[in-house]
């Protein structure tokens, strides 16, 4: 990768606590990739904003030219079902798959 490159993360969180550990780590990933990237772009989503069918959407449109997609979510229960589809949606069109953060203390 050049410096002239593009990179879009895009963090998907489940709630408050989900969505400050998740923007903890889009902002070291930014630090570091500063220096080797010429854009980066960010684009946070909540998961519970996802069941509107436009917005989920655009956000699959944003998934789909991320560089590099971020879950951050409590790991208490499943991933809701409009996630779970989201990441089906991008894995059969051949997408980035997702990095996934847990807010458990243990992961």
């Amino acid at each position: 990768m050049n410096h002239t490159d593009n990179f879009r993360m895009v963090l998907l969180h489940e709630d408050l606590v989900s969505g400050i550990r998740g923007t903890s780590v889009v902002e070291r990933l930014a630090g570091q990739l500063e220096m080797v990237v010429g854009r980066l772009d960010t684009d946070i989503w909540k998961f519970a904003v996802l069941c509107d069918p436009i917005l989920s959407a655009q956000a699959v449109e944003l998934l789909r030219q991320a560089s590099m997609i971020i879950i951050s979510a409590g790991g208490q229960m499943d991933s809701p079902g409009h996630i779970r589809e989201i990441h089906l949606t991008l894995s059969d069109a051949g997408g980035s798959l997702p990095a996934d953060i847990s807010t458990d203390e243990r992961g």
